[in-house]
């Protein structure tokens, strides 16, 4: 029969032991599903990337097409015979 010192020193080396395994097997299992995903998120994300770039030119290129438009008229406003 085990006296409670013994159990407890058991109880706990099992707890270790199933920490341990624990965090090996999440370990595991991370760094497979980084290696089946990451080249395919890397792919993706690259790919975001770009399509965003592509957005943010063509907003910048219009909001410079729609200033530059504004300018013209306001220099034109400003350099127009008055009638007097």
């Amino acid at each position: 029969m085990r006296t409670h010192t013994q159990h407890t020193r058991h109880t706990r080396h099992r707890r270790q032991y199933g920490f341990a395994i624990g965090l090996a097997a999440g370990s595991l299992v991370g760094a497979g599903l980084t290696i089946w995903l990451g080249p395919r998120l890397a792919s993706d994300l690259r790919d975001r990337i770009t399509e965003s770039a592509r957005d943010i030119r063509t907003r910048a290129s219009e909001h410079y097409e729609h200033a530059s438009a504004r300018v013209g008229d306001a220099v034109d406003a400003l350099t127009r015979p008055r009638a007097l």
